[in-house]
């Protein structure tokens, strides 16, 4: 159970440092969140924490039209599928603000 716990703290702590990073559109910090975070923890991390509630990291790239941040964040395992509050995927984010190149 300790482990456990403790693997949910990390969860938690990498999941919202990472959603502040996007927020601020800082790549460097977010890629080295991530890469901290490794490939078993950091998709659970993506989908998990969303901006108060409304937006995952990748909504959040997208909105900024961070073509940069959206890919590393889907190269880590973020589900471009996944809904926000509005029930709006990344995708349907994506074509509706233009941003082709995250398609």
């Amino acid at each position: 159970n300790a482990i456990l716990a403790s693997q949910a703290q990390v969860t938690t702590d990498i999941g919202t440092a990472i959603l502040e990073a996007v927020k601020k559109e800082d790549v460097n910090l977010t890629t080295r969140l991530l890469e901290k975070a490794g490939k078993p923890i950091a998709p659970q991390a993506l989908k998990k924490w969303m901006c108060s509630g409304e937006d995952t990291a990748l909504h959040l790239a997208l909105r900024k039209g961070n073509v940069k941040l959206a890919s590393l964040l889907i190269d880590y395992g973020a589900d471009p599928y996944q809904l926000n509050k509005d029930k709006e995927n990344a995708l349907s984010l994506a074509i509706r603000n233009e941003k082709n190149k995250i398609i």
